[in-house]
């Protein structure tokens, strides 16, 4: 049954309550409505510290959101958009982004150890002291992102694109760095 259609601002809002209500209420709502709604749009929503661990997020609109120190360890982010969004000591860890859109995030200190960012866009992002313990980096997107003191032993960057990229005191020890692109890295 078709859904009526609402302004986005009305849509923006009613998702943005469902979401407060909790992972059951979000994800079985994911599953049954959001189709009727399209594309889910939390773009520049604020939800610093939030608990989202394991929230079906794929394919959310959440550029330019507000989501310092919130827990989104095992959430499902594939696709997601996080372009510009503060994400500053945010859980990732073992979070689903693939082939998710986080150019220009501000990840500084985030923990995204052992996350899935295969295919994801980081170009420009802030990754200072970031946590990349075991992630899945293949074919990521890297260029020009700031690893200054990240942490990424064990990360399989193959076919990763760190052009550009600031390595200063980050940790690549048993990283795989197969096929990577790494013209301009400044060490």
């Amino acid at each position: 049954m078709a859904q009526p259609r609402q302004s986005r601002e009305a849509r923006k809002y009613e998702q943005l309550r469902l979401l407060r209500q909790g992972r059951e209420a979000w994800n079985d709502w994911r599953r049954q409505q959001a189709p009727y709604y399209g594309r889910v749009d939390l773009s520049a929503a604020y939800l610093d510290g939030v608990d989202l661990r394991g929230f079906s997020l794929e394919d959310v609109d959440l550029h330019e959101a507000n989501l310092r120190r919130a827990d989104l360890s095992k959430a499902n982010l594939n696709k997601a958009d996080l372009g510009g969004a503060k994400l500053f000591g945010a859980d990732f860890r073992g979070a689903e982004l693939s082939g998710a859109k986080l150019d220009q995030a501000s990840l500084g200190r985030a923990d995204l150890s052992g996350a899935n960012l295969c295919g994801a866009n980081l170009r420009g992002a802030n990754l200072k002291m970031a946590n990349l313990h075991g992630a899945n980096l293949c074919g990521a997107d890297l260029y020009g992102a700031d690893l200054y003191g990240a942490d990424l032993c064990g990360a399989d960057l193959t076919g990763a694109d760190l052009t550009g990229a600031a390595l200063s005191g980050a940790d690549l020890t048993g990283a795989d760095l197969t096929r990577c692109h790494i013209f301009g890295v400044s060490a």
